[in-house]
Parts: C-alpha cells; structure tokens; sequence
C-alpha cells in the first residue's frame, strides 16, 4: 500500500519532460479540447478537465497509483499528480487521518475543509512545506467504489492556482 506516496514535494529545480511516462498508467489515457481555455483528461478511470497552460509531464519518481501528472509555469511551478488506489475497505475518516499523520513537523497548515468531488464527499487539506525548497500543497481526497483517490497540488501559492484547483475538482469524474 502506498498511503503515503506523492505526500513530498517533488525537487522542481529539475527538469521536467511533456511526454507521458508509460509506467503511470496513462498508456490509454486521452486529452481533448472542449472550450477555448480547457482540456479534458480521460484514462485510468477518471476524467477533468483542466486549463490548457497546465501539461503533462514525466514526474521524476515512479508511483503506480499515480494516474496522471500535469504541470503549469503559474505561481513559479505548479504540479498536480492524482493517485487512485485500493481503499482497502477503508473510509474517508481513515484517509483524512493519515493525510494528516503523514505531515512533518516543519509543515504548516494553512486550512482544512470538507469538499464535493465527483459526486461524493472529500477532504481538502492546505499546508506549507519547507522540504525541497518549500511551497504549498493542496492535498484532496475521498474514496469512491473502493477506491482512494487524491489530488495533489505542489505549488508555490496554493492562492495563485485556486481558480485551476476549482475547474480540475468541479470536472472531476469516475468511471
């Protein structure tokens, strides 16, 4: 079980690709346009849509339950990666916990609050990170048809992006 996979910033002073990583689960996973300003993702049994000044990207550590990474050159760097993974029969309550057991010390919570997601209720989390050259994630959660899912923002202003946090968790979708 990866419970705590994706919860450390990634290092963004690397460089990072546009080509989608194979080993992410994404090999048939598709992106459309449906506006002028947005794509939609759809693979791996989710789909959203989301800004077209956000791209997908190899991230730099390997996760099989990550489905999708996406990047965009708004507040520095800003990256989201979603997980999906088996709940192991556990709810909501269980996942907030570990969200916030896995923060270290130096982190620094900015606001917590329930969210709508994909039709059922999740878990936001907004904190400050030191680790890696600091910055703010934004860590939503829930659990749907026995399965985890997360959306994880790393980003140097949680603030900054939260019109495309709004767009990518208003779309959001299972399937």
């Amino acid at each position: 079980m990866t419970a705590f996979a994706g919860y450390f910033a990634p290092d963004m002073s690397n460089t990072l690709t546009t080509t989608l990583n194979n080993n992410n689960s994404t090999s048939n996973a598709t992106t459309t346009s449906n506006s002028t300003n947005l794509n939609t993702f759809k693979g791996s049994g989710v789909t959203f849509q989301y800004p077209k000044d956000w791209n997908q990207y190899t991230s730099d550590s390997s996760d099989p339950d990550r489905i999708v990474a996406l990047k965009s050159d708004k507040a520095d760097i800003s990256l989201l990666s979603v997980f999906a993974e088996d709940a192991h029969g556990d709810g909501l309550d269980y996942w907030k916990k570990i969200q916030k057991d896995a923060l270290s010390s130096n982190d620094t919570i900015i606001s917590e609050k329930s969210v709508q997601i994909a039709g059922v209720s999740g878990y936001r989390l907004d904190y400050s990170y030191t680790n890696n050259g600091g910055g703010e994630h934004s860590d939503i959660i829930f659990v749907k048809n026995g399965k985890r899912y997360k959306l994880l923002f790393t980003t140097g202003s949680v603030s900054a992006i939260q019109n495309d946090i709004n767009t990518i968790v208003n779309s959001f979708k299972t399937y």
